[in-house]
């Protein structure tokens, strides 16, 4: 028997996106005008751009309540009695790309990874007792690698056209993957507790990966300004989001990996700009709330606990 205790994550995010991009590109310019005599309306059906985002915000991953050890002894504690806060503020490059199938479906998708690392710290905070709320064990730590892939895709139905208004409605899927390395700035008690002060020595403590995915229902809007000019809104709702993670305490060698379920929604608006026929510049901002709970199971050493 694995021991379990209750596990929650939340997380919360904001991206600033600017991105450059042109209506089909090498290749697909080729093919345009090869099967151009056949499709008149390939060439303007396919719109690729490339960009950077900035995304701030963070994760945070709660312990506590039943606790169910190997031994088969059972135990209710408190919720929660660790807490880890990942950082995500940092910058993305992407690339997007729709295919509009006919003037009422269309595809999109989008890739994203991280170029940089996150400049804050990862905050573990602790606590032993149920009722005065203070942290009794606190550290932090700097996040010395960091790796991220995200991947969106939808599919996309436009049912109503009304001047420069149009509205759709679709499905989609979200996978994002998030990989961190952190090296102890330094651990203490604030209640004033012994043994539990450590200084940093540089080297890497903990390692963290967490891994969402989530098919989601989706509404948009879109209204042409301009001939140059439009905005696009779009909120999405995910009713059943997974995910699960694993935690690695390096210097005592504890594992503990978690299996969640919950909820998700997102909201979306950006604005376009065309330079041209074939270029266009555009800039969005976007929010993404996730919420999921479940199970973490640990093994120190070797052995479950």
């Amino acid at each position: 028997m694995k021991q379990s205790a209750r596990k929650k994550a939340i997380r919360k995010m904001r991206g600033l996106g600017l991105a450059a991009g042109l209506i089909s590109t090498g290749m697909l310019v080729m093919q345009a005008q090869a099967a151009a005599f056949a499709d008149p309306y390939l060439a303007s059906r396919m719109d690729l751009s490339f960009g950077l985002e900035e995304m701030t915000g963070d994760m945070t991953s709660s312990i506590g309540g039943e606790i169910n050890h190997a031994n088969g002894q059972n135990e209710s504690k408190f919720f929660p009695i660790s807490e880890l806060e990942w950082p995500m503020d940092i910058l993305l490059a992407r690339f997007d790309a729709s295919l509009t199938l006919n003037p009422m479906w269309r595809i999109n998708g989008t890739l994203k990874t991280a170029v940089d690392d996150p400049d804050e710290t990862m905050i573990d905070s602790d606590w032993l007792l149920p009722d005065d709320g203070i942290i009794d064990i606190y550290s932090e730590s700097s996040i010395s690698q960091f790796e991220a892939f995200i991947l969106d895709v939808d599919l996309q139905w436009t049912y109503l056209r009304q001047g420069p208004w149009s509205l759709s409605a679709g499905v989609g899927y979200l996978h994002q993957d998030f990989e961190y390395e952190g090296n102890l700035n330094g651990q203490y008690s604030p209640t004033g507790m012994p043994g539990y002060f450590y200084p940093g020595d540089g080297s890497t403590g903990v390692t963290y990966e967490n891994t969402f995915s989530m098919v989601y229902f989706l509404l948009g809007a879109d209204i042409q300004l301009t001939s140059q000019f439009d905005l696009s809104g779009k909120f999405s709702v995910a009713p059943l989001a997974s995910s699960e993670d694993e935690l690695h305490h390096l210097y005592y060698n504890k594992v503990s990996t978690g299996d969640m379920d919950g909820t998700a929604y997102m909201f979306e608006v950006s604005g376009n700009f065309r330079i041209s026929p074939w270029w266009f510049v555009e800039a969005g901002v976007q929010y993404t709330g996730i919420s999921v709970d479940g199970d973490q199971y640990q093994v120190l050493g070797g052995a479950p606990l």
